[in-house]
């Protein structure tokens, strides 16, 4: 919840490891209930923006019990001070309800004109008997007409290891920008060497793998697999981003597979967290 304001209704975070955690929110995600509050009920957060940024990209993850409508508004202003107008809505649902996590598409849309800042509510109304709603990993990014900022954001979490919980994050300042070569770290890897399965998917998924590994969650699927090997407790690797504008927007997902003949699971490994990684042109 960290930044967001609460409109109207009961909106808290909530921290559960059962929850999937897209882009850098860890578990937390934003959980409404009626607590006696019907009606529309929304967060908002303000993100500044260049003004001359006429494309707008959104995305969120979320699951509903028994809403009437779940959706997402964007609104544009020339000051944080207002006056908003609406300019989008990228995600709208109604007689929502669902009792597993969904992703929504990545969408986006043209304005006629940019604005220097941009209002994003996530927005449940709620029956009069009950309901609930929880969203988690709002993205939302405005970007010049042709480009898309690059990003690699680490999410979820592994599980624990003989050495903690293997951790992925970009090296400081990479990102996958075209024709640049991508860099990142796998940490608390078992000492003293070992290896881990490298793992590239084209899409994300959540699947729990208890009861085999305990409180384990692969996060992607599994459509690219590099064995790497290991000296300490830690592994460095790279990958080159062709420089193809046809590309620009392309996404991938990472997680790791460590092997762990110390892991308190029958099967001796253990996983990273995931990570998300949006091609850009900056």
């Amino acid at each position: 919840m960290n930044g967001w304001t609460v409109g109207r209704g009961w909106w808290t975070a909530t921290k559960k490891d059962h929850n999937p955690s897209p882009d850098t929110l860890g578990y937390t995600a934003a959980d409404l209930d009626n607590r006696g509050v019907a009606g529309d009920t929304w967060i908002s957060q303000d993100v500044a923006a260049d003004p001359n940024a006429t494309v707008l990209r959104f995305q969120t993850y979320w699951v509903t019990i028994s809403m009437q409508r779940v959706y997402a508004r964007v609104l544009a202003a020339q000051s944080q001070q207002g006056p908003w107008t609406e300019v989008w809505v990228p995600w709208s649902r109604t007689s929502a309800h669902t009792k597993t996590w969904a992703q929504t598409a990545l969408v986006e849309t043209t304005l006629a004109r940019g604005s220097p800042w941009y209002r994003i509510e996530l927005h449940g109304v709620i029956p009069e008997t009950s309901g609930a709603a929880k969203l988690t990993g709002a993205y939302f990014s405005a970007s010049r007409s042709g480009e898309q900022a690059a990003r690699y954001d680490p999410f979820g979490s592994g599980c624990t290891g003989s050495a903690g919980i293997p951790a992925l994050a970009a090296e400081a300042g990479s990102r996958p920008i075209l024709g640049a070569t991508l860099r990142a770290r796998y940490s608390n890897l078992p000492a003293p060497a070992g290896a881990l399965v490298h793992c590239y998917g084209v899409a994300r998924g959540v699947f729990a793998l208890t009861p085999v590994l305990p409180r384990c969650t692969l996060y992607t699927t599994l459509d690219i697999l590099v064995p790497l090997a290991h000296s300490g407790s830690s592994l460095g690797w790279s990958l080159a981003i062709p420089n193809d504008p046809a590309i620009v927007g392309a996404e991938f997902w990472n997680q790791g597979l460590v092997l762990d003949a110390q892991a308190p699971n029958p099967l001796g490994v253990t996983l990273s967290n995931a990570a998300r990684a949006i091609l850009g042109s900056r």
